[in-house]
């Protein structure tokens, strides 16, 4: 069986994402799809109708029958609509985190080799100390900052229940 393509899927998400649907009626989605300086308006009315269609079909919407008329349908969003935005929320979160966790990692390890780099510079010639150790604890405050970023992303992703990703957090820092 053939699948049927959502009109508009890109647009469609961003509206989910940053709008509550209450009591929408086409027309809102209309301007906040943009489409009103369209050169072929028809054919795109027609497209967001079906969009809309295939919405309420796949219940993401629902068509409010207390606020509907017999010629305007005034929509509202479904729980399946609600969880399917708290994962793409959760999604785009944890690609965010998982790029940022890398960079911190990787500061994190540079750090660290500077700063046993210096120590071992600093045991090899004694007299160097006084000039080494301040760049040394400077170090040492960036890599609590950068520990502390992690810790901060883990609690974050562990509000959101996104327990895998919080334990490959710990699985690699463990590996330092």
């Amino acid at each position: 069986m053939a699948q049927t393509i959502l009109p508009f899927y890109k647009e469609f998400a961003d509206i989910f994402e940053k709008h509550e649907i209450i009591n929408w009626r086409a027309k809102d989605f209309w301007e906040k799809l943009g489409l009103q300086q369209s050169y072929d308006a028809e054919n795109r009315r027609r497209m967001l109708y079906k969009g809309l269609r295939l919405l309420v079909k796949a219940n993401y919407l629902r068509v409010d029958p207390a606020k509907s008329t017999k010629h305007c349908l005034s929509y509202v969003e479904t729980e399946d609509l609600i969880h399917l935005k708290e994962s793409m929320r959760i999604s785009i979160l944890t690609q965010a985190f998982e790029q940022k966790k890398a960079d911190l990692l990787k500061q994190q390890r540079e750090k660290r080799s500077s700063e046993f780099f210096l120590g071992d510079l600093m045991i090899e010639h004694p007299h160097l100390r006084k000039y080494l150790t301040p760049i040394t604890e400077d170090l040492d405050r960036d890599i609590k900052i950068i520990d502390s970023n992690l810790q901060l992303m883990k609690m974050i992703l562990k509000q959101h229940d996104v327990v895998e990703d919080v334990e490959d957090l710990e699985d690699e820092e463990d590996l330092e």
